[in-house]
């Protein structure tokens, strides 16, 4: 048995009128009393508010849209015989399907064996976000976060929430803005009857559109974003209009989290630099009581990101392993790495935390909003007795996956209709074997088929939207790490296709929300594009795919072959994906060669193959 409260209105009051009671209440659901018939009905305050946007105008005519039957009305005198209750005033009291008059407190009581219903009892709110058109650069403002009855706004992120949810708020500026004192902070549902709004100060650095995200989460689960960008200008400039806000859905766990979720926010300084900002939560392990616990902030020095990986992702290829001793040295140099990596990139505080979490966890899922860092190949150390000690790799400790933030994640994978595309002329001597392999999936619920690996082709199929498998074996590049859309995969004739291709028609790839494995090197690279993350994985992420494997580096041929196969082997074989990719890495480690290391996932990690 559990409580929340509710509201007890006429068939008469109009739907709009209750909406609002409902959100300046908080309140969860309606009890409406057909004054005809003199019937009793239990109304969710999300129908109401949905009914609401339909258009009905009184609660009756609400009820004849909906197909509900009536609870049993007992009259109940003094408030003695509903002791739970507290005297507030005439109400209603529903409990074991009875509808009791009485004298006493708004409160609901089902069965159902304690804990909150959120699927039925969430009332639709908006988080809203208000902020000046324009900022005259150096100047510090405050955007105002506060919880509104209206989800449809366009400087609102839309949200489901029960009274006393706690909404915690991050903001993180990308472009134009610093943040000047705390980036983030909570907002309670129905907390008290008017509440002061957040504040979250920020400092104009740069002249024109700015570019601001704020983040809204809910325990462990990511509710949404909305992205704003005031202006900045010089002093005597005149306001312009603002640009219209944008809002997107965070990848939420859901119930079946990963262990550990990092959350990893990217933002400037006002010298100029990029922070990493880091918040934790435990959704598959509750026990840990992690909840967007902050960590850092890392400010990233030099010249950028982007141009150290670039120059450790060559140095990383040109290891030699055609002697013993130079595979000895080639396994030191890439554990040395990955220390390093730990040791620079994690907040000490976290890396203590990780050291003693690593025997206790075992899927980790990483939302990063930089798109440089090789999250995986962090190498765990530690301290015993004074003496550090190094441990494993995160995608070697852990079944590790990442994600971007502001895609909606897909917690479901099907491998049905796979199309497999394979250049003949790439030379690459495994490539026949990676596509028997692929061919030898296919059975009577699976169909593999090849795709013409040209430029059309490839494009007509990835746009027909049916594809719930796209596979590709054979040579990749990223040239250029300063620009992300001269990424490519090499196809047939000389022709190539590029993340810049993923749009118009062959976006609707995301229609089967595939997985997508591109068995080619350099093709799991990423780095700034115009507006965001950029490469292959962002490419085909917010097209809607549901997963996406890639290299971030070169990687040996007959290596490549066996870790696809181990993969499949894996997933089809009923493991999650991040299980089957930390699986397919074991399986084809090899003294020395880095092959193994240089595979990164984007998924759910809990995700498993449904057949449909």
């Amino acid at each position: 048995m559990f409580e929340h409260e509710f509201l007890s209105v006429e068939s008469s009051a109009r739907v709009s009128d209750v909406v609002e009671l409902l959100y300046d209440r908080a309140l969860t659901s309606v009890v409406v009393h057909d004054e005809d018939e003199d019937d009793f009905y239990v109304v969710p305050a999300g129908d109401i508010a949905a009914s609401a946007q339909a258009g009905d105008d009184t609660m009756g005519t609400l009820l004849g849209h909906m197909r509900l039957d009536p609870v049993a009305a007992v009259e109940v005198g003094p408030v003695a015989e509903a002791p739970a209750l507290r005297t507030t005033g005439e109400t209603v009291l529903l409990a074991d399907g009875v509808v009791r008059t009485v004298v006493g407190e708004r409160t609901v009581r089902r069965n159902g064996g304690g804990g909150q219903d959120n699927g039925d009892d969430g009332l639709p709110l908006g988080v809203a976000v208000e902020y000046p058109e324009s900022v005259v650069v150096g100047e510090t403002v405050s955007l105002l976060i506060s919880l509104t009855g209206d989800a449809t706004s366009e400087d609102a992120i839309p949200i489901v929430a029960a009274l006393g949810d706690a909404i915690d708020i991050v903001v993180s500026p990308k472009v134009g803005f610093v943040v000047a004192g705390r980036a983030q902070g909570r907002l309670v549902v129905g907390s008290e009857p008017d509440p002061l709004p957040l504040q979250i100060q920020l400092t104009a650095t740069a002249l024109g559109l700015s570019r601001v995200v704020i983040y809204a989460f809910r325990d462990t689960e990511a509710l949404g974003s909305l992205t704003i960008a005031p202006e900045v200008v010089t002093a005597d400039a005149a306001t312009a209009a603002r640009p219209a806000a944008s809002r997107t859905e965070l990848a939420s766990a859901g119930p079946a989290g990963a262990d550990l979720e990092l959350v990893i926010f990217e933002q400037p300084t006002a010298a100029g630099e990029r922070q990493l900002l880091f918040r934790l939560s435990s959704p598959g392990a509750p026990s840990l009581g992690l909840n967007l616990r902050p960590f850092g902030p890392i400010t990233l020095g030099g010249g950028g990101p982007g141009p150290y990986f670039t120059e450790l992702y060559k140095q990383i290829e040109r290891l030699r392993l055609t002697t013993e001793s130079e595979r000895e040295a080639a396994t030191q140099r890439l554990h040395a790495v990955g220390s390093e990596l730990f040791s620079t990139l994690i907040p000490p505080e976290l890396q203590t935390l990780l050291w003693e979490l690593k025997e206790r966890i075992a899927t980790v899922w990483v939302q990063s909003e930089e798109p440089w860092i090789p999250w995986e190949i962090c190498r765990l150390q530690g301290k015993q007795d004074g003496r550090v000690e190094e441990g494993q790799f995160f995608c070697e400790a852990f079944e590790f996956a990442r994600w971007i933030p502001g895609i909606p994640r897909l917690p479901e994978v099907r491998l049905t209709n796979i199309g497999l595309i394979v250049p003949p002329g790439s030379g690459l001597t495994s490539a026949a074997g990676e596509a028997a392999m692929l061919h030898a999936l296919a059975g009577p619920s699976r169909q593999v088929a090849d795709v013409t690996p040209t430029y059309v082709g490839v494009r007509n199929a990835l746009s027909a939207g049916t594809l719930d498998g796209i596979h590709f074996a054979g040579h990749g590049v990223f040239p250029d790490q300063s620009n992300p859309s001269k990424a490519e995969i090499e196809l047939d004739g000389g022709q190539s296709l590029r993340p810049t291709d993923i749009s118009g028609n062959v976006s609707n790839l995301g229609l089967a929300k595939p997985i997508v494995f591109l068995n080619a090197c350099q093709a799991g690279r990423q780095s700034r594009g115009l507006t965001g993350v950029g490469g292959w994985a962002a490419a085909l992420l917010r097209a809607g795919a549901s997963a996406f494997v890639g290299a971030h580096w070169e990687v040996d041929d007959d290596l490549a072959c066996r870790f696809a196969t181990a993969f499949y082997d894996g997933l089809l074989g009923g493991a999650t994906i991040a299980g089957a990719t930390r699986a397919a890495r074991l399986g084809v480690r090899a003294a020395g060669d880095p092959t193994w290391l240089a595979y990164t996932l984007f998924a759910d990690p809990t995700a498993k193959v449904v057949e449909s």
